[in-house]
């Protein structure tokens, strides 16, 4: 059933309930029954609180392409109506005000699963600085490497499915013992969609910051260990268990489980979730599939050390190239990065070239060898930077 609009109203475009089987990219993430505004491309400034205060129950809102609506705007509208989704592209926020005001009014964000605006919607636009909001973040240990994914903001209902997502992905055998590629694991933090719905529905409601920050206090942190070839325990739903634990924000030091989480949230005056079944769903999934980390400080002193091992492994991909012998008085041997990253997941490879043809392995051996030499680069130094 279509919503009234008031007569003095009709020039507003106002949309009921969301249709599923056709999702397009500004209703992917909307429960049905969730109700649009519309005030795109109107110039409409002080007008805009007087037309929601006449409309019905809503929690998406589009102002998009008006350039009346600034940042003073924005935090009115944010401080009067809790919305699970705003557009404000187009409109008179830069990056920097829309930054400044997730930093200074963080309580504003809680619950909104998307904004619209180029400042998440673009990897360089959120800045390195320290002062970057973080509300989620994701810290996950590789072999040889670790990563951290943060969010500016997140809805409850997105968090739950993209934590089902995750450790779908985290306990299949095909990433036991290394966890998912970065650029996976980024996808799933970045898109929103609702429990069911197809992941070809998806939205991307922001590009996840990666940062090489160590600082848990800010934000809750969901802690990735995966379990190791020699370690493995089996998920009594398949696959294997994965090592996990969430920090809540304050630097508490210790580690929460999934139920605890969501706990936290509704204590802290985030909105419940809407999906009861998701709900049910993650918990029994971190519980069977997820094995909670103990140890705070050991496993952060763990993940600080692979992070800077990281950061060596990355400076060798972008070492000074080759200078003349008539510059350098030394030789050096460059290391192959194939054996500083080798994935775990090709060991079972090399077992059956060792048990079938043991010539094999030792040509690939020799192959290995032989493109190290020819990689020996006439260097001063590896730069680190």
């Amino acid at each position: 059933m279509m919503m009234k609009v008031p007569p003095y109203f009709e020039m507003l475009q106002w949309t009921g309930h969301c249709k599923d089987p056709r999702p397009t990219s500004t209703d992917a993430r909307a429960a049905t029954g969730d109700a649009v505004v519309d005030l795109s491309k109107r110039h409409l400034s002080s007008e805009i609180f007087a037309i929601l205060k006449e409309a019905e129950l809503f929690s998406r809102l589009d102002v998009s392409h008006n350039p009346a609506v600034d940042n003073a705007t924005l935090l009115q509208l944010l401080q009067e109506h809790r919305l699970e989704w705003v557009n404000i592209d187009g409109c008179s926020v830069s990056n920097k005000d829309m930054v400044g005001l997730l930093k200074s009014h963080p309580s504003l964000s809680r619950g909104i699963e998307a904004i619209i605006h180029p400042a998440f919607l673009s990897v360089n636009s959120l800045g390195v600085s320290k002062g970057t909001p973080v509300a989620f973040s994701l810290l996950y240990k590789g072999l040889f490497r670790t990563r951290r994914y943060a969010l500016p903001f997140f809805g409850v209902d997105q968090i739950v499915q993209n934590l089902l997502d995750a450790a779908a992905a985290l306990k299949s055998f095909e990433y036991v013992g290394n966890t998912p590629m970065p650029c996976d694991m980024q996808s799933l933090f970045a898109a929103s969609h609702r429990s069911g719905r197809p992941w070809a529905t998806r939205d991307i409601q922001t590009i996840p910051l990666q940062t090489e920050s160590r600082d848990l206090a800010k934000g809750y942190t969901l802690v990735v260990l995966p379990q190791l070839y020699d370690k493995l325990i089996p998920s009594p739903r398949g696959g294997f268990q994965f090592e996990y634990g969430i920090s809540p924000p304050g630097g508490k030091r210790k580690f929460i489980d999934v139920a605890t989480f969501l706990e936290y949230l509704e204590r802290d005056g985030w909105p419940e979730p809407k999906d009861e079944k998701a709900v049910e769903q993650v918990i029994k999934a971190y519980n069977e599939g997820g094995s909670l980390l103990v140890d705070f400080d050991s496993t952060v002193k763990e993940l600080a050390d692979l992070m800077t091992f990281a950061a060596m492994v990355e400076a060798l991909d972008k070492r000074q190239s080759p200078q003349s012998h008539d510059d350098l008085g030394s030789f050096s041997f460059r290391i192959p990065r194939f054996f500083l990253v080798f994935p775990p997941r090709l060991i079972p490879a090399l077992i059956f070239l060792l048990n079938v043809s043991p010539p094999l392995l030792f040509l690939l051996f020799l192959v290995t060898c032989i493109a190290s030499l020819s990689g020996c680069s006439q260097a001063k130094h590896w730069d680190l930077i």
